[in-house]
């Protein structure tokens, strides 16, 4: 209609769409950082985890692959570029890499070659791949915090004698495979020094870390660093045929002091532990894990330890004899129905005594802590003030009011300060998981005896009611068969 224009809105008023690429740099800038400390602040050094790295939403990738004028920003900041993760599940490009490094200029480094995706149970490719990683990382090794390699294969793993030279930052050094195959690799004849005089945190393949063992002034530059903390996982005769347990042992003690020492699936020659006993440790946290009867023989057999130990935690690992262990907490955790701990336990002092899934504890550790020993007129783990299980299907009530009972008696048979000796009566119990139901007066009797008490049994699942009218009962033996064919 003639006129009608003038009542349109014209569409050159209309607000303009903004666009991503509209944001000023220096608001995205200021975005970017606050990413990247948010990002930083998640990290850790001690336990670097590739699960966290692998996700697409982890910075600065998750920036970088938006648009182009997103990437040329965060290749513009040196900082941003300290974080290298290298993905070998993936086609690697030499050219690119060598480009990633130099984003980050002179700046201390943190080096991650992981996969994105572990399900695979073979990858051909892998060890080419991570050769080619070895030659971008090779040059800019001295500049590496955290240098991560955890792969599928550990025969993808690159030989610790490729790294040399001196490393002045490097703390967090980690070298494992999901998966693991016995494997031998041939010596180098002149391996070069490597110096990490700040390494604390070693978490190596078994056949790395002897690997490492042949390398110039590799222990003698960390020795005398505190706050060490060494895993060792999957060594075996197969890998290192010239290389027994006492020479494992030996290795260690010449590390200092270890803050935590952990060994996982380690099957060496124990005989000559046996025969001459190593060098003592100086470790402050032991972990074993997956240890056979052998192993912990010939390791107990050789064992002196120069400074107190905090914890002792053994998990999945056969018993074999113990002279005398001295922790200030030990820990059992699923120990198989075959093993007597008793006979461990009777071996060693401590305060506290945690047993997790050992399917062969019953009243006998109860009973075992409310006996006395002829030899010393004391009770059994005489310092022991806290116990803890879980769960504990087998275990009485009454058990464990009878060993509360007998310490608290035997500690009141000496007077205070009148022997080093002197027994201790215990101070608190924890029990939780499958295990008896607690009546109210026996609740009562153990708050008034214990410090601290806990009786964390979950209640026991009601049947399921039968109704009238389900049919469960029902006699269907007379109905013909023909009431079922169509």
């Amino acid at each position: 209609m003639p006129g009608s224009d003038s009542n349109l809105v014209q569409p050159s008023v209309l607000p303009k769409r903004a666009h991503i690429s509209s944001l000023p740099k220096e608001l995205l800038l200021k975005v970017f950082t606050e990413l990247y400390i948010f990002s930083s602040e998640l990290e850790s050094d001690s336990d670097p985890d590739s699960d966290y790295l692998s996700k697409p939403t982890t910075f600065p990738y998750c920036v970088a692959r938006v648009c182009k004028k997103w990437l040329e920003i965060i290749r513009s900041v040196p900082h941003f570029a300290t974080r290298i993760v290298i993905f070998v599940d993936k086609p690697v490009s030499l050219n690119e890499l060598q480009d990633i490094f130099s984003d980050s200029g002179s700046l201390l480094i943190k080096v991650f070659v992981i996969r994105e995706d572990y399900a695979a149970r073979e990858d051909p490719l892998e060890g080419d791949r991570v050769a080619d990683v070895m030659q971008a990382i090779a040059p800019n090794f001295t500049r590496c915090q955290v240098l991560v390699f955890d792969l599928l294969h550990n025969s993808s793993l690159p030989p610790m004698t490729q790294f040399s030279g001196r490393a002045p930052e490097l703390r967090t050094l980690r070298m494992k495979s999901r998966n693991y195959e016995s494997t031998q690799r041939p010596h180098p004849s002149n391996p070069k020094a490597f110096i990490c005089p700040s390494l604390q945190f070693l978490d190596l393949n078994g056949g790395s870390f002897i690997e490492a063992l042949r390398i110039p002034k590799w222990i003698d530059s960390m020795c005398m660093l505190s706050k060490k903390n060494l895993a060792i996982t999957n060594l075996t005769t197969g890998d290192v045929q010239d290389v027994d347990l006492r020479d494992l042992m030996t290795a260690i003690s010449r590390m200092g002091h270890l803050t935590s020492l952990k060994l996982s699936h380690v099957e060496l020659d124990h005989h000559s532990c046996l025969v001459r006993r190593p060098p003592p440790l100086f470790v402050q946290n032991l972990e074993f894990e997956g240890l056979n009867h052998d192993v912990m023989t010939g390791f107990f057999a050789g064992y002196e330890n120069r400074i107190d130990v905090s914890n002792f935690h053994l998990r999945g690992c056969q018993l074999g004899p113990v002279r005398c262990l001295r922790s200030w907490h030990l820990a059992l955790e699923g120990i198989a129905a075959e093993e007597d701990v008793t006979i461990f336990i009777s071996k060693w002092d401590g305060f506290g005594l945690q047993i997790i899934d050992c399917p062969a504890v019953h009243n006998n550790v109860l009973q075992l802590l409310s006996r006395t020993q002829r030899s010393t007129n004391s009770l059994y783990c005489p310092t022991l003030r806290q116990l803890r299980l879980s769960p504990f299907p087998l275990v009485t009530v009454q058990a464990v009011k009878d060993m509360v009972i007998a310490r608290r008696a035997k500690s009141d048979e000496f007077e205070v300060g009148s022997s080093k000796h002197r027994p201790l009566p215990m101070y608190g119990i924890s029990m939780s998981g499958a295990g008896p139901p607690l009546s109210l007066e026996d609740s009562v009797w153990f708050h008034e005896n214990l410090e601290v008490f806990v009786w964390d049994v979950p209640p026991p699942q009601p049947d399921s009611p039968i109704l009238e009218a389900d049919c469960s009962q029902w006699d269907f033996s007379q109905v013909s068969n023909s009431l079922y064919r169509l």
